[in-house]
């Protein structure tokens, strides 16, 4: 049974919207008698819409003065009702490019930072994040692939024993779902964002399997790669071929953990296999993904 949106957040949610694509500028008042009136509501109903954009940051409301959009330095830039928002409006210095360009500086420093640092527990929960998102993918789960990839990349924010980039991470997890979401819609179909989910998955694999094994350069690529399909919303960036799926890894002096990759061993790209040609539910694209149980005995080494 669906639930009714309430009239508050609908209101809210235009205003959002409106801030988000400029219509609304800072300094531009919110008539709220006028929003009565479209909406047909009372004017608490305006107000508990107010409060709530007031909560984010977005509007001031002033005694005798009345209401009006909030200057931009008091937003808050990393909301998730902001950031959807601001989907659609993805050119240079937009909220999203902005959003991306940051995750491209922290998600490396975080990834490398738990290759050196990761406890056995935090390895174990980064298999079982991975193994989640594969699951959803090899399902053809697609909406639920946005929040499991983000939980993959807080897995590994939990690895770090650094709690201030961990604090960092956790702001970025509205940007980042909001990231995988552009990604997926910009494939069109859900054929086309199937076949689009291989490559994803095989970085994300090569992520969460370079963090396990102590690779400390390889973690931080992989973040690098990820945190790119980011900028530009969709319009996915030639990926660089890292030393991992070169077959070869260069050690990183500081790193305790670092070892080169055997030649032999099989790339990260390869748990996923060729589509099925007859699947059972009907759906020719849905993949076949294994349960990473041969991951998890190719990493106990490092877990012990």
């Amino acid at each position: 049974m669906n639930k009714t949106v309430p009239r508050s957040a609908r209101i809210c949610a235009e205003l959002i919207a409106s801030i988000a694509s400029g219509a609304l500028r800072p300094g531009d008042p919110i008539d709220l008698a006028q929003l009565c009136r479209r909406h047909r509501v009372s004017r608490t109903v305006v107000r508990e819409a107010v409060a709530e954009l007031a909560g984010k940051g977005l509007v001031l409301a002033r005694p005798g003065i009345g209401t009006e959009v909030a200057p931009e330095s008091r937003w808050n830039l990393l909301d998730t009702a902001l950031i959807q928002a601001s989907m659609p409006f993805d050119g240079p210095g937009s909220l999203m490019a902005q959003a991306g360009e940051l995750r491209r500086v922290i998600e490396p420093a975080i990834a490398a930072d738990a290759a050196r640092h990761a406890s056995r527990t935090a390895r174990a929960g980064i298999l079982n994040a991975l193994r989640r998102l594969a699951g959803a993918i090899g399902a053809g789960e697609l909406t639920a692939q946005p929040m499991l990839a983000s939980a993959l990349h807080e897995a590994i924010a939990a690895a770090s024993p650094n709690r201030m980039l961990g604090m960092i991470d956790r702001t970025l997890s509205a940007a980042r779902v909001v990231h995988y979401q552009c990604l997926q819609s910009s494939h069109g179909d859900r054929t086309a964002s199937m076949l689009a989910a291989r490559p994803l998955i095989a970085r994300q694999t090569g992520l969460a399997l370079a963090v396990v094994r102590g690779e400390v350069l390889s973690a931080s690529s992989h973040a690098l790669d990820l945190a790119s399909l980011g900028i530009g919303l969709g319009t996915r960036a030639p990926l660089r071929t890292s030393p991992h799926e070169a077959g070869t890894h260069q050690d990183d002096p500081d790193g305790p953990h670092t070892r080169p990759m055997p030649l032999d061993e099989e790339p990260a790209h390869s748990i996923l296999t060729e589509p099925r040609q007859s699947d059972p539910a009907g759906d020719p694209m849905r993949l076949r993904i294994p349960s990473l149980l041969s991951l998890t005995a190719r990493t106990a080494a490092l877990e012990r």
